[in-house]
């Protein structure tokens, strides 16, 4: 007598970074016979929309950052559970000082992020709209490779309120600008 071991099924779905208004294609990471599916479920069920009937290939787009649960049941009634995350880039935080003080350990203009950012670019604008400074390809969390509020010939830039303009590359490919102010003090 030879018995058949049922083998359970599996169900695997990456976390996504994405940002409002963007349709993202859902799809399992590994490949799975849709001839075996007997019910595919995700909660919340809210904006996601199937594009096949099995489900596995499904449309979603987000507002806010959201959590989502895969239940897949199969032939042999045997279930798999997978959660995953749609993370809106637009509800993340990125962390500029607003305060520049010379010789201290707040003398650097640089970024500061929870999420997965390549890299940042600054554009630096002095109170009239004058741009002092651009420093691109700035890893993030990167105190050292911050710019050092000099102007072009090295000297300190005068005490007072300064704008910048951030640019966060996402390795998605998708970018967010952040504006702001900082203050230069002595």
């Amino acid at each position: 007598v030879v018995i058949d071991p049922i083998i359970k099924p599996v169900i695997n779905y990456e976390d996504v970074v994405t940002t409002t208004g963007i349709d993202n294609i859902l799809t399992p990471k590994e490949s799975i016979n849709a001839k075996s599916i007997v019910n595919l479920t995700f909660e919340p069920a809210i904006n996601i929309t199937c594009l096949s009937e099995d489900c596995l290939e499904a449309s979603v787009r987000i507002k806010e950052t959201t959590d989502f649960v895969a239940t897949l049941v199969d032939t042999n009634f045997c279930t798999a559970v997978d959660s995953f995350q749609f993370k809106n880039i637009d509800d993340e935080l990125i962390y500029i000082p607003n305060i520049i003080k010379y010789d201290s350990k707040n003398s650097r203009l640089f970024a500061q992020a929870d999420v997965p950012v390549e890299h940042v670019s600054f554009e630096v604008y002095d109170r009239w709209g004058g741009l002092i400074n651009v420093t691109q390809n700035i890893n993030i969390n990167n105190y050292s490779e911050g710019w050092d509020v000099t102007t072009v010939d090295g000297k300190r830039l005068p005490t007072g309120v300064y704008m910048y303009r951030c640019t966060a590359y996402f390795f998605t490919g998708q970018t967010k600008e952040i504006f702001g102010e900082f203050v230069i003090v002595n």
